[in-house]
Formats: structure tokens, sequence, C-alpha cells
């Protein structure tokens, strides 16, 4: 383990998160890091993800999963996280920022990438930008707060987030409301997916109304971004299907640009997908 190396940096939604790790990669970081400056990092997150999904759909170029018949969209969240975990190690970086590792996985996978990150540290400097002191690793020694763009060094990790959880307040109204006939918002009738031999989904029906509020709950690989993303318009499997959004059966006029600009409020968080829909 390199000594006293490690960092765990809490961040809040007025954070400049994408500002700081642009610095700490092209070494123009806080003083606290001017160790980092003559080294090589690499970032671990879900926006360095979106970058090689994005790619292989527009190129079917495959980079990380070169030696795979399989396609990066076909796998679970944490099969995705472990591709690229993979790839980038392949680079031999000095330091390595994690960008809230743990969101989208079940607890079975963020053992294994637990596990796994406590050899990394062994050999290699870990950043960890995080939202929650649970996930926090345990051989971490260092802690800041990022606040817009000023970092303050903790003593210890008895930091709590700045934005604290109420169990009892309003739903938020909606930024402008959307008129539609009946009162499914979503429906799904007997959808299936795969992808070539592997299937996701198979004769999934589901209904959601006016003022519902889903928890949707499985492991890693059971379908749940699939379905979510097929109902937000990022996945073209749902084309074909019976699969109705705001009473219109999609792929019958609507683009995703239309799906889109009615405001959906889409969370993705460990081994549960929150959907709330703020209509009606």
């Amino acid at each position: 383990m390199i000594p006293n190396a490690h960092w765990a940096i809490f961040s809040i939604n007025s954070s400049h998160k994408s500002e700081f790790i642009n610095a700490l990669l092209n070494g123009n970081a806080y003083p606290v890091f001017r160790h980092l400056h003559d080294l090589q990092g690499a970032l671990f997150s879900k926006m360095a993800l979106d970058t090689h999904l994005e790619e292989e759909d527009r190129h079917d170029s495959k980079v990380l999963t070169d030696t795979s018949s399989q396609k990066l969209r076909s796998m679970s969240s944490g099969e995705q996280k472990k591709a690229l975990l993979n790839f980038l190690l392949k680079t031999k970086p000095d330091f390595l920022i994690l960008d809230n590792p743990f969101d989208n996985l079940d607890s079975d996978a963020q053992a294994d990438l637990r596990k796994t990150l406590k050899d990394i540290a062994e050999s290699t400097i870990l950043i960890q930008l995080i939202s929650r002191k649970v996930d926090v690793l345990p051989f971490i020694a260092h802690f800041a707060e990022l606040k817009e763009t000023e970092l303050r060094i903790l003593k210890d990790a008895h930091f709590r987030p700045h934005v604290q959880f109420q169990e009892k307040r309003p739903v938020p109204e909606p930024i402008q409301k959307i008129d539609f006939p009946g009162n499914s918002l979503i429906q799904l009738k007997n959808i299936s997916v795969a992808y070539g031999p592997k299937r996701v989904l198979k004769n999934i029906n589901w209904t959601i109304r006016k003022g519902d509020f889903w928890q949707l709950v499985g492991k890693n690989g059971s379908g749940k971004t699939t379905i979510l993303s097929m109902i937000t318009g990022d996945n073209p499997k749902g084309y074909g299907q019976k699969l109705f959004i705001f009473g219109q059966q999609k792929g019958s006029g609507e683009s995703i640009w239309d799906i889109k600009k009615k405001n959906w409020l889409f969370h993705t968080g460990h081994d549960r997908q929150i959907h709330r829909i703020p209509y009606g």
C-alpha cells in the first residue's frame, strides 16, 4: 500500500467536479496535489464510460471489449465498469481518479470492486470523488471537500454533506405540465430484449400511472438500465414492441427529442434505479 497517498474528495451538487478532474489530469491542480503534476493519470467515471459507449454506437468500434464478442452496450453496469477499469489499468497510470465508483453497482459488485481497488492501491495513487461517506475506501487517510471551485482540507472523515435528506418534504412541482389522454404514463406489454444469444428481458409487463413513484430493484445485469433506457429513448430496443409512452406507442412518430424534452428526471444509484415522473 502506498503510504499516506490516497485521497477522498467529498462533492455536492455545486461542486465543479469536471474542472477539478481536468486540472488533476492536466497537472494544474491545487498545491496539495503538486506531486501529481508530472505523473500520468486516468479517469474511472460514468462520463468516461459513456464516451466509449457512444464511440461504439457511432462507429461500431470496440475498445473496452476488443477481446470479447459481446458489445459494451449489452453488458450490465458492473460488467461495463470492470471492462473500463481493466482498460485503464493497461495504460499503467500513476494515479487513478475514481468518480463515484460504486454508483449503479449492486452489493456483490461493490464488494468485488472494493477488493480490486484495495489491490490497485498497492501501486497506484487513488483519488476518490464521492458524495456519500459510506463509499469511502477504508484505507484512505486524507480527506477534502470540493465546494464550487474551493478545495477545503478536512481533518478526518467525520464530514456530512451540506444537503441533508429530509424524510418529509413536498414533491416539487413540474417545470411544465404535459397534457395527454388517459391515466397511464408508461405501459410495457410483454417486452422482451436480447443482445445476440443473451436474453436480458422476457415478457415484462409494467404500468406507471400519473402520480406514481416506483423503485426498480435488481442485481446488475437484471435489465434495469435496459428498461429505463428504452423509456427515455436512449435504447432502440423499444421500437417495434408494445411500449407506450404518454399514451403513444414508441415508434409511431415521436423522436428521441420529443421524449427527452418532456423533462424526465432519471437517477441511478447503487443496486436501485429510481424513475421519478413529475407529471399530472
